[in-house]
């Protein structure tokens, strides 16, 4: 039994879900967030955008990294989407929404390539080391 399985009542929703890439890997990130106590109405939402987030990456088989700004493209070609994948109209926070989704799903499998930082003290050496040579 899948987590959609035991989430959804309705058969279409179940089998809707079950078929679409990364069932199994969808159904834990959800169940995560289930027991972080997000309701049971944002999860239904998020996983409907689970699969146009998938989709829109380009994402069948496998996942790959995906850098920022190639997930922003993402959200703006969603943004401004409106064919028979679309249940709803595009809105004011249609790009938030699947930004906020698709960077907690991508981090979630270690698929976002979020930009490194250096360590303050690593900078500070940095800086001692250009002053010292001029």
């Amino acid at each position: 039994m899948s987590f959609f399985d035991s989430f959804y009542r309705m058969q279409v929703f179940r089998r809707r879900h079950n078929a679409a890439p990364f069932s199994r890997k969808r159904g834990k990130f959800l169940a995560s967030l289930l027991n972080q106590g997000y309701s049971r109405t944002t999860l239904s939402q998020m996983s409907a955008h689970l699969i146009h987030i998938n989709r829109v990456l380009g994402f069948k088989d496998k996942m790959r990294v995906i850098s920022p700004a190639e997930l922003e493209w993402a959200g703006r070609r969603w943004e401004k989407y409106s064919g028979p994948l679309r249940n709803r109209l595009p809105g004011k926070f249609t790009y938030e929404l699947f930004m906020r989704i698709g960077r907690a799903w991508l981090r979630y499998n270690n698929c976002l390539a979020e930009p490194t930082r250096p360590r303050i003290s690593d900078d500070r050496s940095i800086r001692r080391e250009l002053a010292a040579r001029t």
